[in-house]
């Protein structure tokens, strides 16, 4: 299996993208730029949630693996290559303009939700969309917030992002010690 089974679709690599720096803007380069490297409370908070945050990252990781099969599959994985090879980071997710400001672990918490959410309906999206005809995308225009947010925890423990659903038979991290 490919170490980056997104990079071949456009349209599943740019879903990726936004997830990928969208996080770590959001949990590693505010918290690096409001030095809690530095702050002994702070990085016992991120200490104590690394467990859910690699098992969040793992479900996603799952989730566009099978995505990219999926539209393998569903001969998909390719239509939106045409004429596109640039991402536009601003486009994606926008300027994160209080990186560094103070917030709240509940606004970290929220916009982490909205990460999560705004990623799993861009890719649901693309796997709705059966048509298999090569095309020529446009600039990509942000989505609208999800009208209905999926709670952060939904995505923590081993789950299907796709379904929502329980993943039989693993074992999470924290409960194998």
């Amino acid at each position: 299996m490919p170490a980056y089974p997104t990079f071949g679709s456009y349209e599943l690599y740019r879903e990726k993208c936004y997830f990928d720096c969208a996080n770590y803007y959001n949990l590693w380069v505010d918290a690096w730029m409001k030095d809690e490297h530095l702050d002994m409370k702070a990085l016992r908070y991120h200490t104590r949630r690394k467990t859910y945050v690699i098992e969040a990252m793992r479900n996603f990781n799952r989730f566009f693996r099978n995505a990219a099969d999926t539209m393998k599959q569903n001969k998909t994985y390719w239509r939106g290559n045409l004429g596109n090879w640039v991402l536009n980071g601003v486009q994606a997710f926008g300027v994160p303009s209080d990186l560094g400001m103070p917030r709240s672990h509940k606004e970290m918490n929220d916009r982490t939700a909205l990460i999560f959410n705004k990623a799993r309906e861009g890719v649901m999206a693309l796997l709705d969309d059966a048509s298999t005809e090569p095309y020529m995308r446009g600039p990509h225009v942000p989505a609208a917030p999800p009208e209905k947010i999926i709670p952060l925890e939904s995505f923590m423990g081993e789950m299907d992002v796709r379904t929502l659903q329980p993943i039989a038979g693993v074992v999470r991290e924290a409960d194998a010690t």
